[in-house]
């Protein structure tokens, strides 16, 4: 699928209320496939003062993609270019009551969903001191290793994420 077509099909649709296939071009190395919008994308500098080189992901999709709540193992500097997203985090300290999944392909991924909470299911979740807030166009949320966070599209959204160590 060209990506002009990508765009058309699934962020018209919040935009028209028509419904149709629902995508979601997540963890993506867009500016690697597609090197002229590269140019439009700058390290910031608390970034690029690592002693590695950024990786730069794009996350773009339409109202309610969602990226369950899980881990990274480096840092993250989410940036918000359009659109709004929910996202809720939790410490690494609260790793054992977000039952991670016990396969190590999954263990940083918890088997609860973050945005209704089933505490009979996972009663271990009463102990968790959650913390929301909604990351709007302009804005950008420092997630540090290991720190759990679910994302959530509340509208048409893109997203930039520098990954660094």
């Amino acid at each position: 699928m060209k990506f002009g077509e990508f765009l058309q099909q699934t962020l018209s649709n919040d935009l028209d209320g028509s419904t149709g296939p629902v995508a979601y071009l997540a963890q993506h190395d867009l500016f690697d496939q597609i090197p002229a919008l590269r140019r439009d994308i700058v390290v910031p500098d608390y970034v690029g003062r690592t002693d590695t080189v950024p990786r730069i992901k794009a996350w773009l999709g339409p109202r309610g993609t969602v990226s369950p709540l899980h881990t990274d193992p480096c840092h993250n500097l989410l940036c918000q270019v359009f659109g709004s997203k929910l996202v809720i985090l939790a410490r690494p300290e609260d790793t054992a009551n977000l039952y991670p999944h016990d396969h190590f392909i999954l263990n940083n991924t918890s088997r609860v969903d973050a945005r209704h909470l089933d505490y009979e299911r996972f009663p271990l979740l009463k102990e968790v001191r959650f913390y929301r807030l909604t990351l709007h166009r302009g804005e950008a949320l420092y997630i540090p290793p290991k720190w759990w966070h679910y994302v959530e599209s509340l509208s048409p959204s893109f997203s930039v994420s520098f990954w660094f160590e």
